[in-house]
């Protein structure tokens, strides 16, 4: 398994897997319940902000685009919203609730999206990315944030050292619920 940074030319078959890693789960089907037109509308997300943490963080990547997970660093400094970003409706909605329970501290990396490709889930590649990244933060003295979205990626994560910062929160609109999770260097 070879881990790498993922680069410009990456961004689309990244936002394509993650968007077929993401289809089913609560916020996507929150977020764009007509299964038929979900997948053109998160893979646009999903590329605007991958493209933005090749600014703002980083994109690790298993060479054969397999799994990925995007971070942002918080801690160089705050992150901006994309440029010409207008987010509208529900994806609004999940950026302003998200932003309402981010930590303050901004000493941690924020994993945005951990995913792998839906034939090859539950084969240890996601906590393999972790791993990879945990290291770095370790040696750097820095934590990690997330959300977890669902209570078997809870129980995920919690295996990985993460623990739940207090108690879910739902997404607005009946929206499902999420857990901030926090790992301490």
């Amino acid at each position: 398994m070879h881990i790498t940074l993922a680069t410009s030319a990456d961004v689309g078959r990244v936002a394509d897997m993650i968007t077929r890693a993401f289809h089913d789960l609560p916020p996507s089907r929150w977020l764009v319940p007509d299964p038929a037109a979900r997948a053109e509308l998160t893979r646009a997300n999903f590329t605007t902000w991958i493209a933005h943490a090749l600014k703002h963080g980083h994109v690790d990547l298993l060479d054969d685009a397999r799994a990925a997970a995007v971070w942002f660093h918080p801690d160089e400094g705050p992150v901006p919203l994309p440029d010409d970003y207008a987010s509208t409706g529900r994806f609004r909605l999940m950026d302003d609730t998200f932003a309402a329970h981010h930590p303050a501290d901004d000493r941690h990396h924020h994993l945005s999206f951990l995913a792998v490709e839906p034939a090859h889930q539950r084969r240890g590649l996601g906590t393999a990315m972790l791993n990879h990244h945990h290291r770095t933060l370790d040696e750097r003295g820095l934590s990690a944030f997330l959300e977890a979205s669902s209570p078997a990626n809870v129980e995920f994560y919690l295996e990985s050292g993460y623990h739940v910062l207090g108690e879910p929160y739902r997404l607005p609109e009946d929206g499902p619920p999420m857990w901030p999770m926090w790992r301490q260097a």
